[in-house]
């Protein structure tokens, strides 16, 4: 930790430690209410064009197995991937080793909708299911209207600066840039892009506010609040921040208009 003053390398060791140390590989089905899912999903879709199953009599739409290469947010707690969380995870990993970043990236983009949805929590199987704490047990259903912030936008491309700052034309035929390319998942770049454009796409239709440019979270409810009294915003990342006491349609979120201006500038820095 070349840049870290002498009296934080303890604590930034540790710190790094944990997060590796975090890293885990879940392999399962996600779950979701049927007459939720049949609210975003085609009758085609619902009848298992992508391998998912429904089970009427207990209302489950279950998707089909995946995969999934995480960082977690607390192995205690949190012993699962969470897609904001994780954009923020990668940026220190990437750090340490941007080849493990590259396969969790990889694999979280495998994790994605047909329609570019990337389901917030991932409660993959029997065993993440069955740590799942009791009293919110409600959230392990996944919502196809319920976003999260598109922070997988910030490791891509530090990567993308990290791979430019090594490989431009005059070091393109060096042993480090070589390197670089052999130690890159096949097709990487283009999966990756291609799948966060997608994501990009569906956050500005399903999360479109009430007026042009405007938008709002969906996932809101009067049923969650916080101690003084509002609405969680799980879908924000900022669950307990203070909005406005009443759920309603014509909210405008300042904070998802801003994500989205700057995911817009991202992305055209990607196909530049």
């Amino acid at each position: 930790f070349p840049n870290i003053a002498p009296d934080h390398q303890p604590f930034a060791k540790e710190t790094l430690s944990n997060l590796i140390g975090g890293v885990t590989y879940n392999y399962g089905r996600l779950l979701l209410k049927l007459d939720v899912a049949k609210k975003h999903f085609t009758e085609e879709e619902i009848a298992g064009s992508f391998k998912a199953v429904a089970i009427e009599k207990e209302n489950l739409f279950v998707m089909p197995p995946v995969g999934l290469l995480t960082a977690t947010p607390s192995r205690a707690v949190f012993p699962r991937g969470f897609f904001w969380d994780e954009g923020f995870h990668q940026l220190l990993i990437l750090r340490w080793d941007p080849s493990l970043t590259k396969f969790c990236l990889r694999s979280w983009m495998n994790v994605a909708a047909p329609n570019g949805w990337f389901p917030r929590e991932q409660v993959l199987g029997h065993e993440a299911r069955a740590t799942f704490p009791s009293h919110v047990r409600h959230l392990m259903f996944q919502d196809p209207a319920v976003a999260n912030p598109p922070s997988m936008f910030m490791p891509v491309r530090a990567l993308l600066a990290r791979e430019m700052g090594q490989c431009t034309e005059e070091t393109r035929d060096s042993d480090e840039c070589k390197a670089l390319i052999e130690e890159e998942p096949k097709d990487f770049w283009q999966e990756t892009v291609t799948k966060l454009a997608k994501f990009f796409a569906w956050l500005e239709t399903s999360q479109m506010g009430p007026e042009k440019d405007t938008f709002r979270w969906r996932g809101r409810s009067e049923d969650q609040v916080t101690p003084d009294g509002y609405p969680h915003t799980l879908a924000s990342g900022l669950d307990d921040y203070p909005r406005g006491h009443t759920v309603s349609d014509k909210a405008k979120h300042l904070d998802l208009q801003t994500w989205m201006i700057w995911a817009a500038s991202i992305l055209g820095g990607f196909t530049e």
